[in-house]
């Protein structure tokens, strides 16, 4: 499996194309809501132990989480086999991320949020620098909002010359239902369509595939009745259709307690249990 846990997973393994309103408006909100549930059940530290699809404990794998309460920071390290990683997340008053730092190998990955007084990201500027591969590189996703509250555009700089928009459509329920990309005022590649339930909780995320002509999802999720994902589908593959999913649980605090991961033949491939340490 080999995944780090909670929100690091969402910020340096989203490799897709697009999905910007996925993966920055609506899990930063979802991360935000988990690291203030840390917080607020006063977490000092949290453990991660994997187990292959046989039960046995991959002894090659640690993942921990140590939380300051006072400075408001989460140092998250990650061991796997020889590699050693580091992550280090400060967050605001109100308990939202608002810088990320990992310094691991001689590189440096750099994130830092920006809000504004309704609560809105507008700003996500990601900065890496490797001196290795000489490659010193800049993105900025700037975001502009309706009067609802939803997103109307962002617009996507690398290293303050190279401009993309996105563009954001409604369904007839108001939410959004369109994410598409242009360059130059014009429109480019297929757009990403967002689909919900009837409480207006994103359900499908699916784009037109042009090789088999027809709309394929790229993730699907499902909820409890406290409406926390509690399964999401990931295609991996559109030319072979092949996908896993997660399963989670969660305890009676709203802390997540496990992780299951199933194949596309519904087999599971292995696990990720949680412990916690809370302050006295």
């Amino acid at each position: 499996m080999k995944y780090l846990f909670l929100f690091i997973v969402f910020l340096y393994q989203q490799n897709t194309f697009g999905q910007y309103y996925y993966r920055d408006i609506v899990t930063t909100g979802e991360n935000n809501v988990a690291i203030a549930s840390l917080f607020n059940n006063k977490v000092t530290n949290i453990t991660a132990t994997e187990y292959n699809n046989r039960g046995q404990k991959n002894t090659d794998f640690n993942d921990w989480q140590d939380i300051n309460h006072r400075d408001r920071i989460i140092r998250q390290t990650t061991r796997d086999r020889l590699t050693k990683t580091t992550v280090y997340t400060r967050v605001d008053e109100q308990f939202r991320v608002v810088d990320i730092a990992d310094t691991s190998g001689g590189i440096i990955n750099n994130i830092q949020y920006r809000y504004n007084n309704k609560n809105q990201v507008t700003a996500i500027t990601k900065h890496i620098f490797e001196p290795a591969l000489n490659t010193n590189q800049t993105e900025v996703f700037t975001w502009e909002y309706a009067s609802d509250g939803l997103p109307l555009t962002m617009k996507r700089i690398i290293n303050k010359t190279d401009t993309t928009e996105y563009r954001f459509a409604r369904d007839e329920q108001g939410n959004i239902g369109e994410e598409r990309q242009y360059r130059l005022n014009l429109p480019f590649g297929q757009p990403l369509y967002y689909y919900y339930d009837d409480k207006n909780r994103l359900t499908d995320i699916v784009r037109y595939n042009t090789r088999i002509k027809m709309l394929m999802p790229e993730l699907m999720f499902e909820y409890d009745e406290n409406n926390r994902v509690i399964q999401k589908t990931q295609v991996v593959s559109s030319v072979t259709r092949d996908y896993i999913i997660w399963r989670y649980i969660f305890n009676n605090a709203g802390l997540k307690t496990k992780e299951v991961l199933f194949d596309k033949n519904k087999d599971q491939t292995g696990r990720i249990d949680y412990q916690y340490q809370f302050a006295e």
